[in-house]
């Protein structure tokens, strides 16, 4: 199967505020990651609006971590640095925290880059989405 946009989306791109966030401990090419699906997200989908979390889980607590907002030209040459621009970081999950971030920021489509554990979380705040009614993806 080719990779690239689907004919059915789950949210219009115009509409659609998503947010990156890498989580765990540092491992090579997260960088590249954040640049490929900004770029894709922006280039191939059309959306407006991506987020960039930072310091892992920590970062939804935005009152001490600013969100970055991607760009075209603020990705473009991230691939040439290590670790990631977004930092990285073990802990910080909360679900309460979690929630009040995502609406308070319109976030309907997520995107969370880590190993295992941060897997685990991801999970549980999908779980709680659905739980919550929140259309997030």
């Amino acid at each position: 199967m080719r990779a690239g946009p689907r004919r059915t989306l789950y949210h219009a791109p115009k509409l659609t505020t998503a947010a990156v966030v890498t989580c765990g401990g540092l491992c090579p090419g997260l960088n590249n990651i954040v640049r490929e699906l900004t770029r894709t997200l922006i280039v191939q989908y059309g959306v407006e609006r991506v987020l960039g979390i930072t310091d892992g889980y920590n970062g939804f607590n935005d009152a001490k971590h600013p969100v970055i907002p991607l760009t075209l030209e603020g990705v473009r040459t991230v691939h040439d640095e290590g670790g990631t621009i977004l930092g990285a970081a073990r802990g910080g999950f909360d679900l309460p925290t979690i929630k009040k971030f995502l609406l308070k920021h319109s976030v309907n489509t997520l995107f969370v880059i880590g190993g295992d554990g941060t897997h685990r979380g991801a999970l549980k705040l999908s779980e709680a989405c659905v739980e919550w009614q929140l259309p997030v993806r």
